[in-house]
C-alpha cells in the first residue's frame, strides 16, 4: 500500500509504501528533503478511497422521459431500469 506523509520540519509531502503488516508494527520515516523524523501520516482521498458518485458523464437528456419510454432501453415502462 502507499501512504502519504508529511514531514513538520519542512512540510514536505512523500509517499512510503509499506505492507499492512509493516504499517501496523507503526511506520516512522524519513523526510527525503530534510532527512528529519519529525513526520506525520496524512489522509488523502486515496488512502481512504472515494465513495462520491462520480456523475461528470451523466447527461439529463439521456434519462429524459420523454413521456413514451426511457431513452436508455427498449422498455415501455421505466420500472424495468429504474430511470
Amino acid at each position: 500500500m502507499i501512504y502519504e506523509f508529511q514531514c513538520k520540519a519542512c512540510n514536505t509531502i512523500f509517499e512510503v509504501r509499506a505492507s499492512l503488516a509493516e504499517k501496523e508494527k507503526g511506520l516512522k520515516p524519513q523526510c527525503p528533503g530534510c532527512n528529519s523524523g519529525d513526520t506525520h501520516q496524512i489522509v488523502t482521498t486515496f488512502a481512504m478511497g472515494d465513495s462520491t458518485p462520480d456523475f461528470s458523464s451523466y447527461s439529463p437528456s439521456e434519462h429524459s422521459h420523454g413521456g413514451s419510454s426511457c431513452s436508455s432501453c427498449s422498455s415501455g415502462s421505466c420500472g424495468s431500469c429504474g430511470h
